[in-house]
């Protein structure tokens, strides 16, 4: 049996996801400012980091929604990650504690 890896296409979305879970980072330091930029670059820079990727999903989910983009995924098998999850949390402890 042959396993070959399937590319799922999502790279750049996925990027685009963990650049806007940063936005509100972006979004604070424009209000806090930086003492080495002069804030009349640094409030546009930052409020422009924290509105692109949002801009840039809102487009991409317009488009497979207009689009009836729809894809199914068959599960082959599935593991229970609580476990793994417990003993992750409980060596953590155990280094803060121990």
């Amino acid at each position: 049996m042959v396993i070959r890896k399937v590319n799922e296409g999502l790279g750049f979305v996925r990027l685009i996801l963990v650049w806007s879970s940063l936005s509100p980072v972006f979004l604070l330091w424009s209000i806090r400012g930086v003492d080495a930029v002069d804030d009349t670059i640094w409030v546009p820079v930052c409020l422009f980091l924290f509105v692109l990727p949002t801009a840039i999903l809102y487009f991409i989910f317009h488009r497979a929604r207009t689009s009836e983009n729809v894809k199914t995924i068959d599960v082959v098998s599935s593991r229970d990650q609580r476990l793994y999850e417990s003993y992750i949390r409980n060596l953590g402890v155990q280094d803060l504690y121990g």
